[in-house]
Parts: C-alpha cells; sequence; structure tokens
C-alpha cells in the first residue's frame, strides 16, 4: 500500500460522510507513553540491550461516526491511527504498532523505519451498519467481543486482549460480516464471519477465515452463551453462564477447540464483586483459567517449538500464556474521585512463577489522565513470568527481566 493511501482514503471518507450525513460526532485521542525495562545479567536482552532499556512510543487516534440523512437506520463508523514506537529486541515490549498481513483488506501503511523507530498509519474503523427493531447488519472494519472473561478469555477468539496489557481501551479491528437477531423472549442469535489471508501466501478463504453463531440467551437470573465456530479450519465448541452470587456476580466458559487436529478443552471461572471499606470504593475480579493445550510445569522455548497448534494459536494472537493452569486476582480502589489504584496478580499454577502490577490513574484535568505502572515477576529462573530459557539459539540465557515500569500520558478531545 502507498505511504499516504490509509490518511488520503481517511480524508475522502471524511468528505463523503460529511455531504450525506447528519449527527456527526467525533472523539479520539493522543497518547504518549514510555517503558523502562531492567534485566538480570544472565538475560538475552541484557546482551543485545545492556542492563536497562527505555522505550517512547506516540499513538494518535481519530474517530468519527454519524448516520445517514436519507436514512437514520444506516450508521457509518471511522477510526484513524497514527503509531509510532521506537525498535526493541524485547518480546515483552508492547510497542502498539499493528500490521494487517493477515487481515483481508491492507489498510495500515508504514511511514517510516529506521535503526531507532518506525511508524505507520492506519484504519482501525471503517463499516457500516443496518439496524431495525429486531436486524442489526454491519460490514468492513470493526472490533467483535464475545464472553465474559476479564484478565483471560475463551470465548472471545478474535484478537482477545492480553490481560497483562495496561491499555484496553480501543479493541484492534478485523473485516468482519456481523448479523444480529433479536427474538421475542430477548434472547438473540448473533453471526460473525472475519474474513482474512494467509500472511505467507495470501490465500483467502475457509483456511484462514472465522465463522462463528452465537445464541445468548436468559434462564431466571442467568445469562448464557452458546458458540459454534470455524476458527482456521478447525472446530470451536463453546458454553459461557454468568449471574448473581449473592452480592456477586460470577461467570464460568467452557470450550473444546482444536489445534493442529487435536481436541483440547479449555474453561474458566470467575467472581466480579464491588465493596465499600475505609470510606473508599472497592472492585475485585477473581479468576481461574485452565487450558489443557498450555504446557504443565516448567518448560523452554524448544518446548514451545514443540507444540505447533500451541505456536500456531500464539502467532496469530489468540493466546498471550504457554501454561496450562493460572490463578489471577485484580482489584481496583478509588482513592479519591480523581485517584484510582490497582493491583493485579496473575500465578502459573504449572511452574509457580508469578506476575504482580501495580497502577495509578489519575484525572489530572478534564481531558488529559496521568497513569503510572510497575510490573514485577517473582519464581524460579526458567519458569514463565521469570522467562524461560532460550536453549535454541542461547543455552543458558533468559528472555526474562528484572521489572518493567511505564508510564502514560493521554489527552482526549
Amino acid at each position: 500500500m502507498n505511504r499516504s493511501t490509509p490518511l488520503r482514503l481517511f480524508i475522502v471518507l471524511c468528505f463523503i460522510t460529511h455531504a450525506v450525513s447528519a449527527d456527526i460526532h467525533y472523539s479520539g485521542h493522543i497518547k504518549g507513553l514510555g517503558n523502562i525495562w531492567g534485566y538480570p545479567q544472565d538475560s538475552l536482552y541484557a546482551l543485545q540491550e545492556g542492563s536497562s532499556t527505555a522505550h517512547a512510543n506516540l499513538d494518535l487516534r481519530i474517530n468519527l461516526d454519524g448516520k445517514l440523512t436519507e436514512n437514520p437506520n444506516f450508521k457509518w463508523e471511522l477510526a484513524y491511527q497514527y503509531l509510532l514506537a521506537e525498535q526493541s529486541q524485547n518480546v515483552f515490549s508492547d510497542t502498539g504498532i499493528i500490521n494487517d498481513e493477515r487481515r483481508l483488506f491492507d489498510l495500515t501503511s508504514k511511514l517510516h523505519e529506521s535503526a531507532d523507530s518506525y511508524s505507520v498509519h492506519r484504519l482501525d474503523r471503517f463499516n457500516l451498519s443496518y439496524t431495525s427493531e429486531r436486524w442489526v447488519l454491519r460490514a468492513g472494519r470493526q472490533a467483535l467481543s464475545w464472553g465474559s472473561g476479564i484478565l483471560f478469555s475463551v470465548m472471545d477468539i478474535v484478537n482477545p486482549f492480553d490481560g497483562r496489557v495496561y491499555d484496553q481501551e480501543y479493541k484492534v479491528g478485523d473485516d468482519i460480516l456481523y448479523l444480529q437477531y433479536l427474538l421475542d423472549n430477548g434472547n438473540d442469535l448473533q453471526f460473525a464471519e472475519v474474513f482474512r489471508r494467509d500472511p505467507m501466501t495470501g490465500q483467502r478463504g475457509k483456511a484462514v477465515n472465522t465463522r462463528a453463531l452465537k445464541y445468548h440467551g436468559f434462564l431466571n437470573t442467568l445469562e448464557y452463551d452458546l458458540l459454534f465456530a470455524e476458527h482456521y479450519g478447525e472446530k470451536v465448541y463453546a458454553l459461557g453462564f454468568s449471574g448473581p452470587l449473592q452480592e456477586a456476580v460470577f461467570h464460568i466458559e467452557l470450550s473444546q477447540k482444536n489445534l493442529a487436529e487435536e481436541a483440547y478443552f479449555s474453561g474458566l471461572a470467575g467472581v466480579n464483586y464491588s465493596w465499600v471499606a475505609f470510606d473508599k470504593n472497592w472492585m475485585g475480579i477473581l479468576e481461574y483459567f485452565y487450558d489443557e493445550s498450555g504446557m504443565g510445569g516448567e518448560f523452554s522455548a524448544s518446548d514451545i517449538y514443540t507444540r505447533t497448534g500451541l505456536l500456531e494459536s500464539a502467532t496469530r494472537g489468540e493466546r498471550y500464556f504457554f501454561g496450562r493452569s493460572y490463578l489471577a486476582a485484580t482489584t481496583n480502589i478509588e482513592q479519591t474521585p480523581l485517584l484510582n489504584l490497582g493491583a493485579t496478580l496473575f500465578h502459573n499454577t504449572g511452574d509457580q512463577s508469578s506476575l504482580l502490577q501495580v497502577s495509578a490513574t489519575y484525572d489530572w484535568q478534564q481531558n488529559l489522565q496521568v497513569f503510572a505502572a510497575l510490573a514485577l515477576p517473582f519464581g524460579s529462573a526458567g519458569t514463565e513470568f521469570t522467562g524461560i530459557e532460550d536453549d535454541l539459539s542461547m543455552p543458558g540465557y533468559f528472555l526474562s527481566y528484572d521489572y518493567t515500569a511505564q508510564a502514560r500520558l493521554a489527552w482526549y478531545f
């Protein structure tokens, strides 16, 4: 794609939609992000980048949406992104840079790349929708989220969030045809097809697409979901339900999926609870996650490469944890109306490693937000959160770090 194509397309679409639309809304943000990483002496990254390293990112996003003048049942949505990041050898580093090598349409263009930094701009939303009393039809670049998992995901099979990522404001868009039909009893039936292409061959079709049918219903105080999907040519069956548990809310998801033509079970169970203590508002989430396709006990880089299905799933951005069993908890305290404090703990029950994240979010001004976080891994050397051994290329060295600190300044408009 030509370097300026996404911006030109965005500008042209802005003029077109302005001419045929009413009630246009716009919003967006500019976010500046800084990360500092510290490495132990036996870390592979210490060989490449020294005892510590710092990286900075910039994220500009402009959102537009509106209704067509002649028929307000039709709505459109556009989102333009400009992303700038410093180069890093660290696989843990969240640069924020996105590409469309697997998506049906390539709406991302690289603006520049050097030894120190690179930048892209792209269209992250580009869709048209029709809504009536019973039907919703949406086609184009959009985001799709299914399931009730917070820190882990089972039913959310399309671009699930990494639970360790702090900024989950926007899910990356895909090229999707989405249908929803509302039944008389309040239940609904949803269909989605995600269109992709193979990044190596350019092949399109069933082998790389996701086609899913989901039924969402109510049973007394419970909500439930039934999911049947074909994902990269493999079958996925899932069941999820949630409801009140005294003063809390619970959620459970169960799934059977195929990876490399082998069937695996996965599931999660969690509970959400809010309370008041010490004159402060608190919120807590506890989740347990199990995935039969994950690695049990301790493992190294070579162990992951022997698990074809596991590696393929990670390469496609569908999983971010390689173990089999996890327990995670997160809590948030409203210290003041402008200051929120948070802490999250991930624990791999197989290798007994853990990751602790603490954060603070401060609404400095009406449209200006400051965020800071610190992450510390715990466990024996060679475990998942402390860093597994890179026994494929550098035996005796680990993909590890001692700590990472992050600061973000965001301006919203």
